[in-house]
């Protein structure tokens, strides 16, 4: 019965199936709405608000960029002041032996490059990291919150080196 399914004339009117619409609304997962008085809990009073948070955050990741581009001797990406994201940077990598942009045709740079880059550096290293292209550079986005220690960034930083290495 449609009445049972919660389904108006409006819904059985348009132009979605009942099966579309019954899916649409049977997989809706509500949970996250129930816990908002808990994350605000966490948020203000374990984490401290976001003035503690920046506290922690900032620093370190102003750390994490100055050795980062000191060790594979780069440069972060030139955003202007106004429009950086508080926790997230990029950095340009080194060049990398076997991931040279210009040895493989632009169609294959995700696959070819950054796909096999992030595989190998999980798969080898142990590292999850976020390495894209942006104006024909192989750049690497790092982000910073209150679960991640320096040694991350000393550990990604290792990681690269040895890929730059042939280790």
């Amino acid at each position: 019965c449609y009445a049972s399914l919660g389904y108006s004339t409006t819904v059985l009117n348009s132009n979605h199936s009942v099966s579309y619409n019954h899916f649409q609304r049977g997989t809706m997962d509500k949970t996250s709405q129930y816990i908002v008085p808990e994350c605000i809990n966490f948020y203000e009073n374990i984490l401290g608000g976001l003035d503690r948070i920046q506290e922690y955050v900032r620093p370190l990741l102003k750390r994490a960029v100055e050795m980062l581009e000191r060790e594979w001797g780069t440069k972060r990406l030139e955003v202007p002041e106004e429009m950086l994201s508080p926790f997230i940077r990029v950095i340009k990598l080194p060049d990398l032996p076997g991931f040279s942009l210009s040895s493989v045709d632009e169609h294959d740079w995700e696959k070819k490059v950054t796909f096999a880059l992030n595989k190998l550096m999980l798969e080898k290293y142990n590292v999850v990291a976020f390495i894209r292209i942006i104006g024909k550079e192989i750049v690497c986005r790092i982000s910073c919150f209150v679960t991640n220690e320096f040694s991350d960034y000393v550990a990604l930083k290792d990681a690269v080196l040895k890929i730059k290495n042939g280790e």
